[in-house]
């Protein structure tokens, strides 16, 4: 179960080449999968039981009224989080955004094992049909959010409680920038 998962993912964690910095990785830019094997905290359990529901309810009510699709995060520039939660409300698909900034915080200690792999993170907004909404500032919190380990396919983040949240590639910054173009 989740020990097992958790066991590999702290394999993997140390398994990381110390050249691996997240911070200056441009490898860390472009669209991310949440991969909810392994539930780490109460919010993602929350997310997992309701991407599990989907349509398996007798009645079909559940699903009819709410079902969660997808949860993905672009990072763009080393700095920018875009998580868009992609939902259906009474069959209807209702997408939401959330916004973070990144401020890469251990600068001075690039050539340590750890260097280049914390950041700051600060919630900075929402948006629902791509409008934004007004937050109060008390919403403006910042937290530390560590990306402990990267390659081509895998990130593993973990946030202050040091929960992983493991997340697989879907696609590449210079992908996502390439289908913009005319």
């Amino acid at each position: 179960g989740n020990e097992e998962a958790f066991s590999l993912i702290e394999e993997l964690e140390y398994l990381k080449p110390l050249q691996t910095k997240p911070a200056y990785d441009d490898r860390l830019n472009g669209l991310w999968d949440f991969n909810f094997s392994v539930e780490p905290d109460l919010g993602t359990g929350v997310v997992k039981s309701l991407l599990e529901q989907g349509g398996d309810d007798q009645d079909g009510q559940s699903s009819f009224l709410f079902s969660l699709d997808s949860v993905g995060m672009n990072i763009s520039n080393n700095e920018k989080i875009e998580i868009t939660v992609s939902t259906r409300v009474l069959r209807l698909p209702v997408t939401l955004k959330l916004y973070t900034s990144l401020l890469h915080v251990d600068e001075e200690d690039t050539n340590s094992e750890d260097g280049g792999t914390l950041f700051m993170e600060k919630f900075e907004g929402v948006s629902l049909f791509d409008i934004h909404l007004p937050i109060p500032q008390s919403w403006k919190r910042s937290r530390y959010l560590e990306f402990s380990y990267l390659d081509d396919d895998i990130v593993v983040a973990r946030g202050n409680g040091r929960e992983p949240h493991f997340l697989l590639r879907k696609q590449k910054s210079e992908e996502i920038l390439q289908g913009a173009k005319p």
